[in-house]
């Protein structure tokens, strides 16, 4: 089962954990990047362009996805943040970007902690 994400003229900035499950990702027919259980991703990607999250039907899937608008009206301190964030992960050339770490259980005890708020 797949989902597509056309990506607003905001220049999100994804960051996304999986505790349960796992699930693939690709911007359009490209190269498809799979995120595993306990590991964490971040995916920036060009204006309008297509984010394909898939995942299997019968599987149970819990992950966490943060969004980073780094665009738009905001306060200093944001727009210091936003700016950094744009050099981290958004190059000049606006090309996607595609980050899949390590497996991290820390993440996943802190994710366990928000849970039970």
């Amino acid at each position: 089962m797949c989902v597509a994400i056309k990506t607003p003229n905001t220049a999100p900035i994804y960051f996304t954990y999986c505790t349960q499950g796992g699930f693939t990702h690709s911007f359009g027919e490209g190269k498809v990047n799979k995120l595993e259980k306990y590991q964490t991703g971040i995916v920036a990607s060009k204006n309008e362009e297509t984010n394909n999250i898939c995942f299997k039907k019968e599987e149970p899937l819990k992950t966490v996805l943060i969004t980073v608008n780094t665009t738009g009206p905001s306060s200093r301190e944001q727009k210091d943040l936003n700016a950094q964030l744009k050099q981290t992960f958004l190059d000049k050339d606006k090309n996607s970007y595609v980050y899949i770490g390590s497996y991290n259980l820390r993440i996943a005890d802190v994710v366990r902690q928000m849970d039970t708020i």
